[in-house]
């Protein structure tokens, strides 16, 4: 056995030797006269142990399963204990692996780990945290078994699976002993063979970073998930050791907690774990908010020297071993450190240098839900002194006392901002953080708020406010209703009734007083109500407001207020929008002061109508508010809203007080809306089985369209020819429907008699819009179905050519300006005596016109009647079309009716059949 052992050592370079402590271990073992397996076990590992404690990675994959009993030994109680741990509690899990044999502290560092047991312990704490449970928090509170935690935490992280993004390349790579059974080995070669071989040094390979290692195969993706999130577990574990160490009454027991926790972080700095430019270099790093306090950096040497102490310690089997001090165990000259369990004032027991730490590994290691959970675990503890946060530049040295007086309990504002900006950072860039949901990452924000308002500095809140305006701003379009009311009781302290002012500013940039109101802190409750505005939630509107003082917020904001107004006219939530409107303090005066805005008063005009608002109504539509108003937007939506609801003495009322103001485009829309509703109306009434069926109401509808489009035919200085075409153009439409509607149109052309001629023919231009014409065929559809439809159609649309394709499909309207008139449209005019009304020129159908002729309800009745109807040969005469194409898109019924595709379908076959006479030319 000892010349193996021999043979081993001497395969040791003598100058990494005092790297590792395998000298004294050695002694150790061969003074005690350990005989047997165990110490030829020990012996076969010695080439791994010294990789291990120079480079935390094994260098040599596991030789052949028969000829390494340990291996075997080691991993044969795994699968029981994942066994029981998914049907038992973590209490079971973790007494089932404390009672397995190799599972101990002595033996952790004797065995090679298989190539994936370290994501099965990873698995352990990962169904732990899920089932709220901490196995590593039972072990050290219940069990106290700290030597199952450090073999834990060893084997989560040993494994290279991943490289910090930020890692840097240091000046000098580490060199790293690695086994020649890296090489390729025969077959046959036995264990002995292995262990003979002489170990060389090689460079290690550069570090790889997360994005490089995840474009392997989805195992080794799916292994640095569960590494990453076993070691987000650990650093939880830590920062609650460390509150628990914290809060602990008996001084021995809390620097017994104390002495773990470096021991843990002495096996984190030992694998790597812990990220560059944490405690180091910190001079050298850049000065962004995301770089920690500058007095981290001044006390790198002590904290990495009482890292190396423990690093030293956790190796050692026996208390004589682990005697090794630095000058990390005694006062340090400049620095003053709290005593509370910490009589010495030495720096491995100080809590908060520690917790700062930790904090700052989470955050540079993206580990940002331990950093959110410790953020939490500190704002909870309430004893024995609550803890509070304040600025790392009120501990520096001052002119009166030239040391540095790190106060108990205490936390810097700049880790805590560091954190908040990082959230938003990664919340505005829509990305994942290790997976927080965004409910947890305001809670975590909401945390770090306390925090920071337990330091009483308005330098401090003032920076909170900024950096929760600028999370606010930045969020996705798309928040959730929960979302948004956690985060309006997030930024409730922001809403203030009073908004404080700038007195003065420090030389060091801290200021004192109070800060002046910006605009970015005031627009944060107008981001709230605008994201409750696009999701059209009136309820969700009103309790905001009430939260956050509408009345005061928005008295300058006319673009939140319009907003606001529209989406209030659009919902059919009426009672909570007139609370929301005119029940709050001062409403109805904010809303009076924006009548002169034309889109504000039209929304107005719309919701008033709604709601038979009657005084509103007149407040807007008053003499003193029209002269100054522009009446196209506010007018037609008064008319609209009154048509669509059919209230026409309202009607009526409008148009008599709009008597004697501008005509505009507005008109030519509420007239045609107008013409729809009535022949709308007059279809109900032809169809009901009761004609008497709303009489009154008819002759109403009739009254006012007779009195609007007599006022619209009234010659007007702003009225343009066109215009006045398209007003023509209407009247010619309802004249060529009935004998009753001609007359209608006669009648009401008398009545603007001065607008005609003295000849007995006017000419007029066939002129209207598309969308105008759509509305009035559908009102046609409606009064006399597809039949009426048709005879339109063909009086004053042109006829689907091959020039008529060209132009519907640019889906411009065309119309003939020649002098070209037809017989058929023509409309008498008894002035003074019977004349004539010529048109010129037809319309070019477009796709919002053929549409209406081709909708579902006005087609049912002919479909039903089968192939042999007469709708496919009146549609292919009226469209131009062939016959068996109209026939096979109307009877196959898919749904929606699709127009552009009998377009299509009409250009390809005269495409062809051109191209057949071309061929047959040739």
């Amino acid at each position: 056995m000892f010349p193996l052992l021999s043979r081993s050592l001497k395969q040791i370079p003598q100058r990494l030797l005092p790297f590792c402590p395998i000298r004294r271990t050695l002694a150790t073992k061969l003074s005690h006269q350990q005989k047997g397996p165990r110490v030829q076990d020990w012996i076969l590992d010695i080439p791994a142990y010294i990789s291990f404690r120079v480079q935390g990675i094994p260098r040599y994959p596991a030789p052949n399963p028969k000829n390494w009993r340990i291996a075997e030994e080691w991993l044969r109680p795994l699968q029981p204990h994942f066994d029981r741990y998914t049907s038992g509690s973590v209490e079971d899990a973790a007494d089932h692996i404390s009672a397995q044999g190799g599972f101990t502290q002595t033996s952790s560092s004797e065995v090679v780990q298989d190539d994936y047991f370290d994501a099965q312990v990873g698995q352990v704490l990962l169904r732990g945290r899920n089932a709220r449970q901490n196995p590593l928090v039972y072990l050290a509170l219940k069990k106290k078994d700290w030597g199952m935690i450090a073999w834990i935490v060893r084997v989560i992280t040993e494994q290279p699976h991943f490289r910090h993004d930020d890692h840097l390349a240091m000046t000098m790579e580490p060199i790293s002993i690695k086994h020649m059974s890296n090489l390729p080995q025969p077959a046959t070669a036995s264990f002995n063979d292995l262990l003979a071989q002489p170990l060389f040094l090689e460079m290690d390979q550069p570090p790889q970073s997360v994005t490089e290692v995840a474009n392997r195969s989805s195992a080794l993706s799916s292994r640095i998930q569960i590494q990453r999130a076993a070691i987000n577990t650990v650093l939880e574990f830590l920062g609650q050791m460390i509150m628990v160490s914290y809060t602990c009454k008996n001084v021995a027991k809390s620097q017994m907690f104390m002495d773990q926790v470096l021991n843990i972080f002495a096996i984190l700095h030992h694998n790597s774990v812990i990220p560059d430019l944490t405690y180091r270099s910190m001079k050298n790093s850049s000065e962004s908010r995301l770089a920690p306090p500058q007095y981290l950096a001044d006390l790198y040497q002590p904290m990495l020297t009482a890292i190396l102490d423990a690093e030293w310690n956790i190796y050692q089997e026996h208390p004589e071993l682990a005697t090794f001090s630095s000058v990390a165990q005694v006062e340090i000259p400049g620095y003053e450190f709290p005593a509370h369990n910490n009589p010495k004032r030495i720096l491995p027991y100080c809590h908060g240098i520690w917790l700062e730490l930790l904090l700052w590994i989470c955050l540079r290691g993206h580990w940002m839900h331990a950093g959110g959970s410790i953020i939490r675990m500190i704002n909870s503890t309430k004893s024995p002194i609550d803890w509070k946060s304040s600025s790392w530049r009120k501990w520096l040295p001052s002119s009166s006392d030239d040391r540095c007086v790190i106060p108990p309990g205490t936390i810097s504002t700049e880790v805590l901002n560091s954190y908040v900006e990082a959230m938003i950072d990664a919340s505005a860039t829509s990305s994942s953080i290790s997976g927080i949901k965004e409910d947890t990452l305001i809670r975590y924000m909401q945390h770090a708020k306390e925090l920071l308002h337990k330091d009483q500095t308005a330098a401090n809140s003032l920076e909170w406010e900024r950096t929760m305006s600028r999370y606010l701003i930045s969020k996705d379009l798309g928040t959730s209703n929960v979302k948004i009311l956690k985060a309006s009781k997030l930024i409730s302290d922001l809403i203030a009734k009073k908004h404080p002012t700038e007195t003065s500013t420090k030389d060091d940039g801290l200021i004192e007083g109070e800060i002046r109101d910006d605009t970015e802190l005031r627009g944060i409750p107008l981001r709230l109500l605008t994201l409750a505005l696009e999701q059209g939630d009136i309820v969700l509107i009103r309790e905001l407001v009430e939260a956050m003082e509408l009345q005061r917020i928005v008295t300058g904001s006319h673009e939140f207020l319009k907003n606001l107004l529209l989406c209030v006219c659009d919902s059919d939530q009426y009672e909570a929008a007139h609370d929301l409107l005119f029940k709050l303090p001062s409403g109805p005066l904010i809303i009076k002061d924006h009548y002169q805005e034309p889109e504000l008063a039209a929304s107005l005009v719309r919701y008033a109508v709604s709601t038979s608002n009657r005084a509103l109504l007149i407040d807007i539509l008053k003499p003193a508010v029209l002269t100054n108003l522009p009446q196209s937007k506010s007018t037609l939506a008064l008319l609209i809203c009154q048509i669509e609801t059919r209230r026409w003495s309202a009607v009526l009322s409008t148009i008599k007080a709009l008597e004697d103001g501008p005509s505009g485009d507005w008109q030519l829309r509420a007239f045609v809306i107008l013409v729809k509703e009535v022949l709308t109306l007059q279809g109900k009434r032809s169809k009901s089985v009761d004609a008497g069926t709303d009489t009154a109401g008819l002759a109403q509808a009739l009254d006012a369209l007779s009195l609007l489009s007599i006022k619209m035919l009234q010659a007007s200085p702003r009225q343009s020819e066109q215009q006045r075409a398209s007003t023509y153009t209407v009247l010619g439409v309802l004249a060529s429907i009935d004998p009753e509607w001609a007359l209608f149109c006669a009648s009401a052309l008398r009545g603007a008699k001065r607008t005609l001629a003295q000849n007995k023919h006017t000419h007029v231009i066939t002129s209207l819009s598309p969308d105008f014409m759509a509305v009035l065929l559908q009102g046609v559809a409606n009064f006399g179905g597809l039949e009426a439809v048709a005879h339109i159609w063909q009086t004053w649309c042109i006829p689907q050519t091959s020039q008529g394709i060209k132009h519907r499909a640019a889906l411009v309207a065309h119309f003939r300006t020649d002098s070209e008139y037809y017989p058929e449209n023509w409309l008498l005019v008894d002035f003074p005596s019977w004349a004539k009304i010529r048109y010129v020129g037809k319309m070019q159908p477009s796709l919002s016109m053929v549409r209406v002729l081709l909708t579902q309800d006005l087609l049912q009745p002919y479909r039903e009647q089968g192939e042999n109807s007469s709708v496919f040969k009146s549609l292919a005469a009226l469209l131009g079309w062939d016959e068996k194409m109209v026939r096979k898109h109307l009877m196959q019924g898919a749904e929606p009716y699709k127009p552009w595709a009998l377009v299509e379908d009409y250009r390809r076959d005269r495409e062809e059949e051109r191209e057949d006479a071309e061929d047959g030319a040739e």
